[in-house]
């Protein structure tokens, strides 16, 4: 028998000292514990789950462990058998006996614990049904354990001692069900809590602008603190236009700063459109006037730099032509795999490009390079207010803006203007041409069900018309994504920490969000880092130590002197919860994957 393992003297001191605890200190301990679990499973949960569903089953474990000390592992040698349900509590009426109390609520305590911990690792979602295995295993070990009390002569054999562990087993659940209820509120407010009313008014003016939704804009309105968000959104002449009655005269002026902006910008297309076309050099304007084309009024879509691309062989020509026309660039041409940097006097500034390169560096990369081969040959003229240039066909366009989007929502953010880009490009399809010109490729690309996922964000907040083709997601999901464009704005603008939250997120070397937990893709993240900033690395692998010297070295500066902000806590946590985000747009996953 378990109890000849042990020694007397502790079993009778076990006994003795769980037995003789008052009721309300026992309370008072299991409150302890439950709160404790709850604070160890909110703050590991963000960092690594399956730590998490270790130390869940080692509670488990304890817990069962403890049962049977407490019913099994006992000096006792006459048994008794009472069948009678709720027997108990007739005689504590009827005798007011305080030990049958005390025996009572000890039995309930005693299964707590197991209800508390094993529905989380039976499951680590808020569901039903590990909450019915739980209570019908805690029913089948309880009458397991009456019977060997009863068998082996160790004490009471009760019915009521059943009921009072499965009450302990349900209490537990309960607690695990309501702290889950209330974590996923915690997680859903610390999204939305920060889409505040200014932000509401803010989509409501964009649905307004975009689509002449009608919106109802409140007769007292703090059109500085909505111009400012409107500002970190890259949506201000959008907002402005509909608000300016009720904007200051300052406000006025920056809409005219950024209009005349917008007509530099334009006229700078016009200008690369030009050079290039007279020199017969192929090539195409990625987003800028392609995306305003879509806009019903294109000048209020804010303008952000000229993007051209060009074939490789032509980088070195094409960089002439925009010297010609005042474009300066301190960088080597051949310095940047991917872009060179412009800037001229008038404040324009132009990015030359020799690749799409927001494509992940896969398999699912070189299919995504596949569609773009015929970028130039599809291409088509856009005729602007002083002339003209080339932008891609409606498929390259709506590829560049989910590849671009999809890349910087992932990294630093995204700003409100990019879900207006795709809100009026998606508006342009029927569902029939859409579906004919995108499912099978997006799909071929692991794009698709983040097309749906954009759309179903610009079908509930910005007014765009529903579309059959974005299927369905969780309301709290589309509210999750509109949160976190909101609360990042355009490219991360309104929170720095989001710059660190990257390496917790992205996976450098591939281009994706990363499967890994958040801890081991750190240490992915700076390898990754490293090698792509301290060239020497790559020579050979006894080198890394002393990248990760440097790197480590140079974010501890850049943190000293407040470029940086400190990793802790929130940044991993905050960092998981958009990682679960972005999980859910499944990218460059198809079925091959």
């Amino acid at each position: 028998m378990l109890k000849n393992l042990l020694n007397d003297n502790f079993i009778s001191g076990w006994h003795y000292f769980v037995y003789k605890q008052n009721i309300l200190n026992m309370v008072l301990i299991f409150a302890i514990c439950i709160i404790f679990v709850a604070i160890i499973n909110s703050k590991i949960r963000f960092i690594n789950n399956k730590l998490l569903m270790l130390i869940n089953t080692f509670f488990l474990i304890t817990s069962i462990v403890i049962i049977v000390l407490y019913t099994l592992v006992r000096d006792a040698d006459k048994t008794e058998i009472n069948l009678i349900p709720f027997c108990t509590f007739f005689r504590i009426k009827n005798n007011g006996n305080t030990e049958l109390t005390r025996s009572f609520f000890m039995n309930v305590f005693l299964f707590v614990p197991l209800g508390l911990s094993m529905p989380y690792v039976l499951s680590q979602k808020p569901r039903r049904w590990p909450v019915f295995v739980t209570i019908a295993f805690a029913a089948v070990l309880s009458v397991g354990i009456e019977f060997l009390q009863y068998y082996y002569h160790l004490g009471r054999c009760e019915t009521d001692d059943v009921i009072a562990n499965i009450l302990g087993a349900t209490v537990g659940t309960l607690s695990y069900l309501l702290y889950m209820k209330i974590l996923k509120n915690q997680e859903k407010g610390s999204l939305m809590q920060k889409i505040n009313n200014n932000q509401t008014i803010l989509l409501d003016l964009c649905a307004k602008s975009l689509f002449d939704k009608d919106v109802t804009i409140p007769d007292e309105l703090d059109c500085s603190e909505l111009i400012e968000e409107s500002k970190t959104q890259t949506v201000f002449p959008c907002c402005y236009s509909l608000i300016k009655d009720k904007c200051d005269d300052a406000h006025g002026k920056t809409f005219s700063q950024i209009i005349a902006k917008n007509i530099r910008v334009e006229y700078a297309h016009n200008e690369v459109h030009r050079v290039l076309s007279e020199n017969n050099i192929p090539y195409v304007i990625l987003k800028g006037v392609a995306s305003a084309s879509y806009y019903k009024e294109p000048m209020l879509r804010m303008m952000g730099d000229v993007d051209v691309l060009v074939r490789p062989n032509d980088i070195a020509k094409a960089d002439k032509l925009l010297n010609s026309i005042g474009f300066i660039t301190t960088d080597d041409i051949d310095s940047d795999d991917m872009h060179i940097g412009y800037k001229r006097k008038d404040g324009v500034a132009c990015e030359l490009h020799r690749k799409i390169g927001w494509a992940p560096n896969n398999s699912i990369g070189d299919i995504i390079k596949e569609y773009f081969n015929d970028i130039y040959d599809k291409s088509q003229e856009y005729k602007t207010s002083n002339g003209g240039c080339i932008v891609p066909c409606k498929f390259h366009h709506g590829l560049i803006l989910l590849l671009h989007t999809a890349t910087h929502i992932t990294h630093e953010g995204v700003g409100l203007r990019h879900l207006c880009d795709w809100a009026v490009f998606a508006n342009s399809f029927s569902n029939e041409e859409f579906i004919n010109t995108f499912e099978k490729p997006l799909k071929e690309m692991g794009l698709w069900r983040f097309a749906q996922l954009l759309t179903l964000c610009c079908v509930q907040h910005l007014g765009c018309d529903e579309k059959a083709w974005a299927g369905q997601a969780d309301d709290d999901l589309i509210d999750g994504i509109v949160s976190d464009i909101l609360n990042g704005g355009n490219f991360g603008n309104k929170d720095t920490d989001r710059y660190n939250q990257i390496k917790y997120i992205s996976d450098r070397k591939d281009g994706t969000t990363a499967k890994k937990n958040p801890i081991l893709q750190l240490f992915d993240s700076i390898n990754e880092k490293t090698k792509k900033e301290f060239k020497f690395v790559n020579k050979s692998k006894l080198f890394l130590p002393l990248g990760w010297l440097f790197t480590v070295v140079r974010y501890i500066y850049m943190v000293i002197v407040g470029k940086r902000t400190l990793d802790g806590v929130s940044t991993v946590s905050e960092a998981k919860k958009r990682k679960d985000i972005y999980n859910a747009f499944k990218l460059y996953e198809n079925d091959q994957t």
